[in-house]
């Protein structure tokens, strides 16, 4: 007998409508790079050994990629972004790179101007990244003494302030500007042009011209400008040897490898990052960079270790927290889209809005599994969340008859980390 398989052959692949999912342990490194390098706007390296491959070791992208690849844990690769000479800033070649490429969650820089560091945190605060950047300017470190601007007039959006003294500074430096009763001359700026006793920058409005006031310029840094509650997704690390080792990309490399919700980024000791570059930070100097909700790598005591501090995000909330929101809205909204594409459909009653709830229960207890959501204060049985879906008898008809279906509130508290502790000691003799 002929079998009929000698004749036809069927294979059924079954697999359910997937979401792809937003990875969070994708760390993107942007440098100066040509396109006779690599033609596409990123490509990924596995190791440092196919980094040299493409980049010479006195490269400031190899240097950055050696730093993320010392690190133990790391992920197991990592990419590197495109900025070409055809860009007219860091900002124009973001657009392009997600344009081609936009799965990758920590954005790093192999060029720590004031103009990138700012493009970098406009860049990724309407997203779902985070940027980790560092500094070595010594204006972020101390609070600088002001000097007297002559007079200040406008032309456009243009302002030139002439100062009573040559200033010292270069177009790209951050200038902060008080005392002017205009108050759209006042704030911290890029400077656009900078000369001798003259220098230009863009304001808002039409203030008066030639402006009033007791008017004062001070060297301006970027820890201290983005120090503000909007700023939830780039953090600064200070490390006097920024430009050459790269600590922000090793920190990220450090901690990309970890679940969100996992691990603090405070306390890390980064591989090759050294800390006898920052041995010369004092005290004072540490307490504003920390103070401005910068972070600092620095020896902790007289222990002879040198380690993170504090981990946080320019607003002051820690990395973690902000990266374990980030999870846990993209994840909830992931597990219920897929529900919605793989079934016929979810039914508008008390059973369907139970079935969208079990897979909020899913994500969270995955949450709970990282060590990320703690016990809720207000439960006495140690629950880790709630979840709180109306009835819909509850719904009113005009969500019914739209097939919407509000009202489901979760209720979590992430578990955070100690960071310092408090402790007495009562003996008796």
């Amino acid at each position: 007998m002929t079998a009929i398989t000698d004749i036809v052959t069927v294979t059924v692949n079954v697999a359910d409508a997937q979401l792809t999912r937003t990875g969070f342990g994708t760390v993107l490194l942007v440098g100066n790079i040509e396109s006779a390098v690599f033609s596409t706007r990123t490509q990924t390296f596995n190791s440092i050994d196919e980094v040299t491959a493409l980049f010479a070791t006195t490269t400031d992208v190899h240097k950055a990629a050696s730093a993320f690849f010392s690190q133990s844990p790391r992920p197991g690769s990592m990419k590197i972004g495109r900025q070409e000479a055809g860009d007219a800033d860091l900002a124009e070649a973001l657009v392009a790179i997600v344009a081609e490429d936009d799965d990758w969650y920590f954005l790093t820089l192999t060029d720590h101007s004031d103009a990138d560091l700012i493009d970098a945190r406009d860049f990724v605060q309407t997203r779902t990244k985070m940027a980790i950047v560092e500094t070595s300017a010594a204006a972020a470190k101390v609070a600088q003494g002001t000097a007297a601007i002559s007079g200040i007039t406008r032309s456009g959006q243009t302002a030139t302030a002439t100062t009573a003294a040559p200033h010292g500074f270069s177009p790209g430096d951050l200038v902060t500007v008080s005392g002017v009763d205009q108050a759209e001359y006042n704030g911290t700026f890029v400077a656009v042009t900078a000369s001798g006793s003259e220098f230009t920058y863009v304001v808002t409005g039409s203030p008066v011209t030639p402006s009033t006031g007791t008017e004062l310029w001070a060297p301006g840094d970027v820890i201290s400008l983005f120090n503000t509650a909007g700023n939830t997704r780039i953090a600064v690390l200070w490390h006097q040897a920024a430009d050459t080792e790269f600590p922000a990309t090793a920190w990220a490399g450090l901690q990309a490898s970890t679940d969100p919700g996992s691990s603090t980024w405070n306390f890390k000791q980064l591989t090759g990052i050294t800390g006898s570059a920052i041995a010369n930070l004092t005290a004072t100097e540490e307490s504003y960079i920390l103070g401005n909700k910068g972070n600092v790598y620095s020896f902790i005591g007289a222990t002879g270790v040198a380690a993170t501090r504090e981990g946080t995000v320019a607003s002051g909330r820690f990395i973690d927290v902000q990266r374990s929101i980030d999870w846990v809205e993209v994840r909830i909204s992931e597990a219920i889209v897929t529900r919605l594409l793989n079934e016929p459909k979810v039914p508008y009653t008390d059973k369907g809005a139970g079935v969208l709830v079990a897979d909020i229960q899913d994500v969270l207890n995955q949450a709970v599994g990282f060590g990320m959501l703690g016990p809720l204060d207000t439960s006495d049985s140690g629950e880790f969340f709630t979840i709180f879906a109306p009835k819909v008898a509850d719904q009113s008809s005009v969500n019914k008859a739209a097939r919407n279906f509000p009202g489901i509130v979760v209720t979590a508290q992430f578990a955070g980390a100690i960071h310092t502790v408090a402790i007495t000691v009562n003996v008796s003799v």
